[in-house]
């Protein structure tokens, strides 16, 4: 009776030790599925993660450059209006300016100044590409270390450099290059001529109101009125202390015009006065060929 007691005990034991087992490898189970289901998630969520967050990363960078084109584009939209806004008041300006007289200049020429190899003849040559950025009152040069004329008044162009296409690279005093001539206000002229001159000239009799607004021209034959925001080629004249000026009025501007060739584009210069058109290359070979023989 008590083998039977003994067997029954032990085999609840057994049984207990048996359910243990299979709630142990049912744990397992659901870990392992769990770790599958964990790993699953992993390998195909991570990498969805990823590509949203670069996918955001490249449509801001795209924003962005879009972002800034447009406001590039605004900006240089605002410069050209605020260019031909400044052109149409000169222009305005221009047309109401009161010309109390034209002086007409006589320059002699030793080389004609028509043919553009002639003007890279001279010392201290430059062609440099420029644009125009604003165009003031014309003014006496100051004496420098090449250049004293006290009877030429001559108009500052205030100009940004594009390109230096031969010579040095130019730095000019506070960004303006100089051409002959232009309206000089006869309160500013008259502080550099004596009593002889202002009196041959008229202006001695004049109130000090009228000599405030009132203008001397001086043109020449190759006069040339240069126009804000327009790019030029020009061929300057080193005359010192930071000062550069067109040479030959005129004869020394260019505007630059493209022609299709079998080996590429081409750039042509046309003078702004004689139409004359000479290859650019052409003519930056030539003024090296020249400082060589110099």
């Amino acid at each position: 009776m008590l083998d039977e007691k003994i067997k029954k005990v032990l085999l609840d034991e057994y049984n207990k030790e048996d359910n243990y087992q299979k709630i142990l490898e049912n744990i397992n189970k659901m870990k392992n599925k769990k770790n599958t289901f964990s790993k699953l998630i992993n390998y195909r969520f991570v990498p969805c993660v990823i590509t949203l967050v670069l996918c955001i990363i490249i449509l801001q960078n795209k924003n962005i450059k879009s972002k800034l084109a447009k406001e590039n584009i605004n900006q240089n939209e605002i410069t050209k209006e605020y260019e031909i806004a400044e052109r149409s008041i000169i222009q305005k300006e221009n047309s109401q300016k009161e010309i109390y007289d034209t002086i007409m200049s006589e320059t002699s020429y030793s080389l004609d100044p028509t043919i553009p190899s002639n003007l890279l003849k001279g010392a201290n040559r430059h062609i440099v590409k420029v644009k125009v950025k604003s165009i003031g009152e014309a003014e006496f040069i100051p004496t420098t270390s090449y250049y004293n004329n006290p009877y030429e008044p001559c108009t500052p162009i205030e100009i940004e450099v594009i390109s230096n296409l031969y010579g040095d690279n130019i730095i000019p005093k506070d960004n303006k290059i100089y051409i002959s001539g232009g309206d000089i206000r006869i309160a500013n002229l008259e502080k550099k001529l004596d009593k002889t001159d202002t009196e041959r000239l008229g202006i001695n009799n004049l109130s000090n109101d009228e000599k405030m607004h009132k203008y001397m021209r001086y043109i020449s034959k190759y006069s040339y009125d240069f126009e804000i925001g327009k790019e030029y080629v020009l061929i300057l004249g080193d005359i010192g202390d930071g000062f550069y000026k067109v040479v030959d009025d005129g004869c020394g501007i260019f505007l630059e015009t493209s022609s299709k060739a079998e080996k590429g584009n081409i750039n042509n210069l046309k003078n702004v006065i004689t139409n004359v058109e000479v290859n650019e290359q052409d003519l930056i070979k030539e003024a090296k060929e020249l400082k060589v023989e110099k």
